[in-house]
């Protein structure tokens, strides 16, 4: 695992540095997400996609201004990146993970942002913290933190509801897609893996009100 981990940053780091071999040097970001989309399982990068269309619109929803949306939006796409250093034997198990594999998976988090806080580029520095505090809840029951309320940063908890609503209503290893109204029953009411109170009430709410806007980002995709 640590190797792979290593073997990771090192191709992100030559990324970074844009020595990408091409042509003309590009954004650390767009080459950054370049290199994410070849080594990420296709279902990783299509999640990302939706996620990052629904933040942006979220953030929209909120009243937050465009420049800024868009940028949550980008946080969105690059809020699971830790997650393509996951070994393939975990991320695709159909069945129950063990200790160490749930511990594996927490890690993706800080791998996340490790990878994104590499770069300079000031429009990472938030996306990093996205990756980060994505699966922090508003309750305090999420990790790596357990960061309570507005602890977490708002894009993260804007990403967050995005990203369960969207691992709902698509395929999962042993786990079925949710129909769009379940999946926001569960966003509101919890289930065996979440709880009612692990979403900002003031975002759930917007995202509640404006749900058709995300079911259709995650139709569009069916």
């Amino acid at each position: 695992m640590a190797r792979r981990v290593e073997e990771a940053i090192a191709r992100f780091e030559t990324v970074r540095s844009g020595e990408s071999g091409g042509g003309g040097r590009l954004s650390p970001a767009l080459l950054l997400l370049d290199e994410v989309r070849q080594s990420s399982p296709p279902r990783l990068v299509a999640h990302h996609d939706r996620v990052g269309a629904m933040a942006a619109q979220l953030a929209r929803r909120l009243g937050i201004a465009e420049p800024a949306a868009l940028k949550i939006g980008r946080c969105g796409t690059l809020h699971d990146i830790g997650m393509s250093l996951v070994p393939p034997e975990i991320f695709d198990n159909p069945g129950r993970l063990s200790l160490n594999e749930k511990a594996v998976i927490h890690r993706h988090c800080r791998w996340g942002h490790d990878i994104l806080a590499m770069d300079d580029d000031s429009d990472l520095a938030l996306a990093a913290l996205v990756a980060l505090q994505h699966h922090e809840r508003w309750d305090g029951s999420g990790y790596p933190q357990g960061l309570v309320g507005e602890e977490i940063c708002l894009a993260a908890r804007i990403v967050a509801i995005c990203a369960v609503y969207d691992a709902l209503r698509h395929p999962r290893p042993g786990k079925a897609p949710l129909c769009h109204a379940r999946a926001i029953e569960v966003v509101c009411a919890g289930d065996c893996e979440s709880r009612s109170t692990a979403f900002d009430p003031a975002v759930r709410e917007v995202f509640v009100r404006f749900e058709d806007d995300f079911r259709r980002i995650a139709d569009a995709a069916a």
